[in-house]
């Protein structure tokens, strides 16, 4: 194997492994409701500036400007919202312990 064609594997290895980092940062980051609002009806994760936690809310389906967590709407319109992560991954039966 030549040392260019090593580099531009390396290069090639790299530029991937950037654009996945990047995929995740942004799967995980607080998004701006000024940026952007999620799905109506689609659970997100919201900052309770109130009340100083994170709760679970999404947005009203009729007016898709109201709030609503856990039963009840929120009581202020929330600044960030994040995506809720991936459910786990079912492990297969011979990785499960005796």
């Amino acid at each position: 194997m030549s040392d260019c064609y090593r580099c531009r594997l390396v290069d090639k290895c790299i530029t991937e492994l950037e654009s996945e980092v990047s995929a995740l940062k942004e799967s995980v980051r607080w998004i701006p409701c000024s940026e952007r609002l999620p799905e109506p009806g689609v659970n997100v994760l919201v900052w309770d500036w109130i009340f100083k936690k994170t709760v679970l809310a999404y947005v009203g389906k009729i007016t898709k400007t109201d709030w609503w967590g856990t039963g009840h709407m929120l009581s202020c319109p929330p600044k960030e919202w994040m995506p809720l992560p991936l459910p786990p991954v079912e492990q297969e039966k011979a990785d499960e312990p005796m």
